[in-house]
């Protein structure tokens, strides 16, 4: 079963959420995940971002979880949005969210860690 997706504007209490999300953390039984390290210079410049008239963050939610986030630009002039979704949201209903939307599957993306601590995507 699909679970229930909403897309909202992000709050000042959202940093964490935002930062997990962005580094594509994601919790296992086998894996369970250290928290979130938040430094001074995050919480910085999330107040900035917070603050800023013309920019508003959205973050994605399924069933209550974080699931993606990104900002709007059209009034920055911008031409043109791209959404990066991994390939496993085919079948959990992201993709026909992201169609749903206008968004066009246009490319296929590859990816490769140097650092050996983020491989093997499940």
């Amino acid at each position: 079963m699909i679970g229930a997706y909403r897309v909202r504007c992000a709050l000042a209490g959202d940093l964490l959420a935002v930062m997990g999300v962005l580094s594509e953390r994601r919790s296992t039984p086998e894996r369970p995940l250290a928290p979130v390290m938040v430094e001074d210079r995050h919480r910085a410049m999330w107040a900035r971002m917070m603050s800023t008239a013309d920019l508003t963050v959205y973050l994605a939610e399924c069933d209550g979880e974080p699931i993606g986030t990104l900002h709007y630009a059209r009034s920055a002039s911008c031409y043109k949005v791209q959404l990066l979704s991994h390939k496993r949201h085919a079948s959990d209903g992201a993709h026909a969210l992201d169609a749903s939307l206008g968004f066009r599957a246009e490319a296929e993306g590859f990816r490769l860690y140097l650092d050996g601590a983020m491989g093997d995507d499940p």
